[in-house]
């Protein structure tokens, strides 16, 4: 015979509750777009980079290829008046006062991403001829440098005029070394004329 108290557990059993882990949350539906933005971002940031500074400089060569033309009339002009060349950019006027010379030191405000050297004289397989008279002033022609302030990041083509005629060059990461005593116009090997 079952004892009363073991009948009415044997009839109605309680369930035991287990200790159970909390179900897992699910991620908050914000941060997957977030996640995903994060993963594009680090992927095309090097890219847009990229293309921004490749834009750049093209605009910078664009700009400085006309400064170039400008640089030529404004000459032109000075002599006229004056009947000699201009030997410092400052002496023409802006937009050429701005320009800061080469020889500036580094770190120093570039003009259009460039630098630029008043040239004395061209060089060339006939030899060379100075630009200057007997009395210092530049009365036998004119020439002007243009390089990128650096390479690779403010333009890549580095100009030479003298006179008419405009050549650029791309002198890759050794333009410092290939500028640094450049005083004379010559038209580097590689280089290529521009159309006026």
């Amino acid at each position: 015979m079952v004892h009363p108290a073991l009948r009415n557990n044997q009839s109605d059993p309680q369930p035991q509750k287990k200790p159970s882990d909390p179900a897992p949350q699910p991620a908050p539906k914000h941060i997957v777009p977030i996640i995903i933005l994060v993963i594009v971002m680090g992927i095309a940031t090097p890219f847009f980079v990229a293309s921004y500074r490749g834009s750049q400089i093209e605009s910078n060569q664009n700009k400085v290829m006309q400064l170039m033309r400008d640089y030529t009339e404004a000459q032109k002009k000075y002599f006229a008046e004056k009947h000699e060349y201009a030997q410092k950019l400052s002496d023409l006027g802006e937009p050429f006062s701005k320009m800061p010379e080469i020889s500036e030191a580094p770190g120093a405000p570039d003009y259009l991403g460039y630098r630029f050297r008043v040239l004395l004289g061209e060089s060339g397989a006939t030899g060379s001829k100075s630009y200057l008279d007997e009395n210092g002033r530049m009365t036998a022609g004119h020439g002007l440098l243009a390089a990128p302030a650096k390479y690779g990041y403010t333009g890549k083509n580095t100009f030479l005029v003298s006179g008419d005629k405009i050549y650029f060059i791309d002198l890759d990461v050794k333009t410092d070394q290939a500028i640094a005593g450049l005083n004379h116009f010559t038209v580097l090997p590689g280089a290529a004329r521009m159309k006026n």
